[in-house]
C-alpha cells in the first residue's frame, strides 16, 4: 500500500522560519520564562562509538592524562587503538580511560574541536570518543549543522535558547554510554569547528546562559525542520505518561512549501496483520485500509 500522506511531526515545537520561531515562543509558551545559567557548565559530547582505531593531532603540545601518569606529547599526528591492558597512543601504553588536553585545537580523524578529549575503552578492542566542552563552546558547533547562517538574527538567537535549553533538560539522555549527549539527530547534530559559523556564534554570545523554563525547570525543548503540517503531544508520539503542559500539538502552514512536507511509506498487507497480530488484534489478513478520520 503508498498513501502520500502529511506527516505527523517527530519533533514538535518550532518551525524553522524566523516569524514562526517567535510566533510559537509567544503563543506556546504563556507562562514562559528564561533563565540565566552558567555558561561554562561542562558537557561530554559522544563523537565516536565502538571504534578500534582513530587519528587524534594537536597543533599544539598535547597532555595525555590518565589514572597512572600524564605523558606530554609534541604536537603530531598519532594513532590511537586498544590494546589488551588499555589504550596505546602513538607508541605508549595507557590504561582504559585517558583525557587529552591542549591550549590549542584538538582533531579526531581530521575533524576539529575545542576543549579536551576523552578516550574509554568499551570492550577488548573497541573504545569511545567523547569531546568535553563547555556548554556555550559546544552550541558553537550544534547551530550551523542545524539552522542555516543565513537566517535572520533573531531566528538565530532564538535557535540558541532553543538547542541550549534541549541540551541542559536531556544531560543525562546518554549517561549509560558514558557522556552526556552524542553528536547526532538523535540528540543535536553536534559537529565541532566544521559546524561553527560568524553569524551562528554571534547569536550564542548573544544569549549566553539562557534557557526557556517552565515551573522553575528547562522545558524539553523539541524542535523540527518541517513539521508537516502539524505537531503532536509527546503521548501520541512516544508513549509519555504526562503530556507537559506547554507541548500542546498545533497546526501549522508556515512550512508547507518545504519539499520535505509531504512524505511517502509503503507498508504490505502482510505487515499491517503482523503488528496488529502483535498488539492482539486476532487478524490474519488485511483486505482493505479506511481512513476514519484525519489530526
Amino acid at each position: 500500500m503508498n498513501h502520500k500522506i502529511k506527516p505527523r511531526s517527530w519533533y514538535f515545537l518550532f518551525t524553522a522560519l524566523a516569524g514562526s520561531l517567535i510566533f510559537y515562543l509567544v503563543i506556546l509558551f504563556p507562562f514562559r520564562e528564561t533563565l540565566a545559567v552558567n555558561p561554562e557548565v561542562m558537557v561530554e559530547i559522544g563523537i565516536l562509538s565502538g571504534v578500534n582505531r582513530v587519528s587524534i593531532s594537536g597543533e599544539k603540545e598535547l597532555k595525555i592524562i590518565s589514572k597512572d601518569k600524564t605523558v606530554n606529547f609534541s604536537a603530531g599526528d598519532y594513532s590511537v587503538t586498544a590494546v589488551e591492558d588499555g589504550l596505546k597512543i602513538g607508541k605508549k601504553n595507557f590504561t582504559s580511560r585517558v583525557e587529552i588536553i591542549s591550549s590549542g585545537y584538538l582533531k579526531v580523524n581530521r575533524r576539529g574541536y575545542r576543549g579536551s578529549l576523552i578516550l574509554i575503552k568499551k570492550s577488548k578492542n573497541r573504545f569511545t570518543v567523547v569531546n568535553r566542552v563547555e556548554l556555550e563552546q559546544y552550541l558553537y558547533g550544534v547551530m550551523k549543522p542545524e539552522i542555516s547562517p543565513n537566517w535572520p538574527e533573531e531566528t538565530l538567537k532564538a535557535q540558541a535558547v532553543i538547542s541550549r535549553t534541549y541540551a541542559l533538560k536531556n544531560l543525562t539522555k546518554h549517561t549509560g554510554d558514558g557522556f552526556n549527549l552524542c553528536n547526532r539527530v538523535h540528540c543535536q547534530v553536534y559537529a565541532g569547528l566544521s559546524g561553527e559559523s560568524v553569524l551562528t556564534n554571534q547569536a550564542v554570545d548573544a544569549t549566553r546562559g539562557e534557557i526557556l523554563i517552565y515551573d522553575g525547570e528547562p522545558i524539553n525543548a523539541f524542535f523540527h525542520s518541517t513539521c508537516g503540517g502539524c505537531t503532536d503531544k509527546p503521548s501520541n508520539v512516544w508513549g509519555s505518561a504526562n503530556d507537559p503542559e506547554y507541548l500542546e500539538g498545533v497546526k501549522c502552514k508556515f512550512c508547507e512549501d518545504d519539499p520535505r512536507y509531504y512524505w511517502e511509506h509503503s507498508l504490505s498487507k502482510r505487515r499491517i496483520a503482523a503488528v496488529l497480530k502483535k498488539k492482539g488484534y486476532p487478524i490474519d489478513e488485511v483486505e482493505k485500509l479506511e481512513i476514519d478520520k484525519r489530526g
